[in-house]
């Protein structure tokens, strides 16, 4: 679990940086379901996931809930409707709890606060940012170019916590297939 003290470590934070973080972030505790972004509002909010799990979703063309992102302190903990956050557009998905969670988040203002008074930080954000876009490129060339069953086989080789956690037709929507074949691939690895 990635906690603040690591988090400083990891990305070189000043304790400078730090106070003037830690001044402007505020912690939410969230139960299961609470949450986080409401999809068709704007989102001013940016968090820090430090225990817990959150599940992104949206509703697709055909009416059906779909899950696009699973954040966890491990991996993908910055949490955002990014288009929302900085674009000034409202959320094409929601972010809520799927267990209890604590976060530390901040406003668009706050951030941008934080961007003046100490530069490293927009170093920081560039890295996150360049570590998301690369995910989420791969993802993309993951579902474009392996099979239901090595998606299932990638998915419990990066993410074996997540299947005692998350139910089946969750893990089935982020992959792209139904939850038949899910529960078949996942019965003969």
């Amino acid at each position: 679990m990635k906690n603040i003290e690591n988090i400083l470590k990891e990305y070189k934070i000043s304790i400078e940086g730090f106070k003037g973080l830690s001044h402007k972030m505020r912690p939410l505790n969230l139960k299961k379901g609470d949450i986080f972004i409401e999809a068709g509002k704007k989102n001013d909010k940016i968090g820090i996931l430090l225990n817990g799990l959150l599940i992104a979703t949206y509703i697709s063309e055909k009416g059906k809930e779909e899950v696009s992102r699973f954040y966890s302190p491990e991996k993908n903990f910055i949490i955002s409707n990014h288009e929302s956050f900085h674009y000034d557009k409202v959320s094409g998905e929601t972010i809520s709890a799927f267990s209890e969670s604590q976060i530390f988040y901040m406003t668009k203002n706050d951030l941008y606060s934080i961007y003046k008074d100490f530069p490293e930080f927009e170093k920081i954000a560039r890295e996150l940012a360049e570590e998301s876009y690369i995910n989420a490129l791969n993802r993309i060339h993951d579902l474009q170019s392996l099979s239901g069953k090595e998606r299932v086989e990638k998915f419990i080789k990066e993410n074996r916590n997540l299947l005692n956690i998350v139910n089946k037709q969750h893990i089935a929507s982020y992959l792209g297939i139904n939850r038949n074949d899910f529960s078949k691939y996942l019965s003969k690895l």
